[in-house]
């Protein structure tokens, strides 16, 4: 009963210090926003916006998908503590490598063809955070290693670090500086991150440089299904503001992405709610206790959904308040009807988060691949039939709600096929 007692007060003691981070994340996200807005206007939001969701994506085809892996390895391999550190090490020397090569190819790409797709603003914001990438990468899967095991103080500590520093550098870097400076501030505060990273595994002696081709193979093997993924979770999210852009003009685009921002924060609530559920669903699988996997299911449905519309009724007062006496700007105060739209179509999908581990959970890793591809699809295809057919001043807002309604018909479809519960 006493270690029962400990593992239930360390589990707790990590789920609240997760979703603290969470929030942190969540907050220095829309100060960002912000900060963008109230300096460089809707405008300078919307062409900050576009490099940045280009940006999230390059940096998921950098991680290589080792994030997960050593999520996975390091808690596999708690009691080879050797083995462990050769897995780490060659995860980390191949995705500086990798993620090095990306920014030379990003760099040469912009150099010979940013006339034919890009901006000059943006071919030059995107030079600057491109530098960004290698740290940032490196940052991820060292952070993935804390995760792993289980050292949620440390992680949720340089998580929630990394955002606070990039805030306070980007808004002193915003003070009377064109918007091209702030692009800075992402690599100056990936660098310290990168040097407290360092530091730690240095100390925690978890670097083995011994030539052996066992972790390679089996890392590889790992990341096959994982690093496809990651990527089109990436694209998933960052897509509708990178299609849109070639529509809308850099002010409608950055008003989009603001209001985007603050409905999809509800999802940070529904990710922390995942987090936790998962070991329960791995369990579940494992022992074989699918009727009650079901039945908690139903009744994780039945509170999320209570929550989330407590927290909808709650957000759009709060969202109106905020643009009308804060960012002051009519062209937010103009759209606040879509807002509601928006908010409620974000909250219905953070209302069934709790599912989005499911099919991993269970072992349908090709297939969570087959339900990714099936929703960039859907996005793509809603997002350009929206813009193109709607007036623009509300067709984005409609292909967002369609976009989060979609997404759950297609999570209902997969784990209902695949694993057979309907999670509504």
């Amino acid at each position: 009963m006493g270690t029962r007692s400990i593992i239930n007060k360390k589990f707790t003691f990590d789920s609240i210090t997760t979703v603290l981070a969470l929030f942190i994340i969540g907050t220095c996200g829309l100060l960002i926003n912000y900060v963008i807005q109230k300096n460089y206007s809707a405008e300078g939001l919307g062409l900050f916006s576009y490099v940045l969701s280009i940006f999230f994506v390059i940096n998921s085809i950098g991680t290589l998908g080792m994030n997960r892996a050593m999520v996975y390895f390091t808690s596999f391999y708690s009691n080879n503590i050797f083995y462990r550190n050769q897995l780490i090490t060659t995860s980390i020397v191949l995705v500086v490598i990798w993620s090095s090569i990306l920014v030379f190819v990003l760099n040469a790409w912009i150099l010979l063809f940013q006339e034919n797709v890009l901006s000059y603003n943006q071919s030059t914001y995107l030079k600057i955070i491109s530098f960004a990438i290698p740290f940032y990468c490196f940052n991820n899967v060292v952070i993935a290693v804390y995760n792993g095991l289980r050292k949620m103080k440390i992680y949720s500590l340089l998580r929630g670090s990394r955002w606070v520093a990039l805030v306070l550098i980007l808004t002193l870097l915003s003070v009377n500086q064109p918007l091209e400076i702030t692009f800075y501030s992402f690599v100056s505060s990936e660098v310290i991150i990168f040097i407290f990273n360092i530091i730690f595994i240095l100390k925690a002696k978890q670097l083995t440089f011994i030539l052996n081709i066992n972790p390679l193979i089996e890392i590889l093997r790992y990341i096959r299904y994982v690093y496809p993924s990651q990527i089109l979770v990436a694209l998933n999210e960052n897509i509708d503001v990178i299609l849109i852009e070639n529509y809308v003009s850099n002010e409608t685009l950055g008003v989009y992405s603001f209001s985007s921002k603050v409905a999809k924060s509800l999802n940070l609530i529904g990710n922390a709610i995942q987090t936790n559920f998962n070991p329960i669903v791995s369990s579940c699988f494992k022992n074989n206790t699918i009727n009650h996997l079901k039945e908690l299911c139903s009744s994780l449905k039945n509170i999320s959904l209570i929550v989330f519309s407590f927290l909808i009724v709650v957000l759009i007062p709060l969202y109106y308040l905020f643009i009308e006496f804060y960012l002051e700007d009519l062209a937010y105060i103009s759209s606040f009807k879509y807002f509601i739209l928006q908010a409620i179509a974000a909250g219905l999908y953070a209302s069934f988060a709790w599912s989005g581990g499911i099919m991993i959970m269970t072992g349908n890793v090709k297939a969570n691949i087959y339900r990714a591809i099936s929703k960039l699809a859907l996005i793509i295809f809603l997002v350009l039939s929206t813009v193109i057919i709607l007036p623009l001043d509300y067709g984005v807002y409609i292909g967002f709600t369609l976009v989060m309604l979609a997404q759950l018909f297609v999570d209902r479809f997969f784990i209902s096929k695949c694993v057979g519960i309907k999670i509504f």
